[in-house]
């Protein structure tokens, strides 16, 4: 837990440099840098469980993920110390995630595998979402 809470703080530290180095808002690199690092976990179980075929674990682990980041996180960090969304990131971020969670379920609804093509088209709204914040909060 300790090591969590020192690596967390260099974390922080480190990212909030790097947004002053870069010129662009704290943010922006918590939503690209940060996101991506604290998911490469989840990616690296997830491709070990697929590759074991045990797909189920896998998408236990993503949407369990997701689920309790966007609320257990959320939640907690609320009741310790309450903290400001920004309205860009309400109405960006938010209308993606909507988005993409609309387009998830449709793969999903399929009750088959998610092709690669589908792969493909999550991967390209990842990149329309990258761009679109990179614009919008420069």
């Amino acid at each position: 837990m300790a090591l969590l809470l020192i690596g967390s703080h260099f974390t922080v530290t480190s990212a909030t440099a790097l947004a002053h180095t870069l010129k662009i808002t704290p943010i922006l690199i918590g939503m690209l840098v940060v996101s991506l690092g604290t998911t490469m976990p989840e990616l690296f179980f997830s491709l070990k469980a697929v590759k074991r075929k045990d797909d189920g674990l896998a998408v236990g682990d993503i949407l369990g993920s997701v689920l309790a980041d966007a609320t257990i996180v959320v939640g907690i960090l609320a009741t310790i110390s309450p903290f400001f969304f920004p309205v860009k990131i309400v109405y960006i971020t938010g209308v993606f995630m909507a988005i993409s969670s609309f387009i998830l379920l449709k793969f999903m609804k399929t009750g088959k595998l998610i092709t690669k093509n589908e792969g493909y088209l999550l991967l390209s709204f990842w990149v329309i979402y990258v761009i679109v914040e990179f614009i919008v909060n420069r």
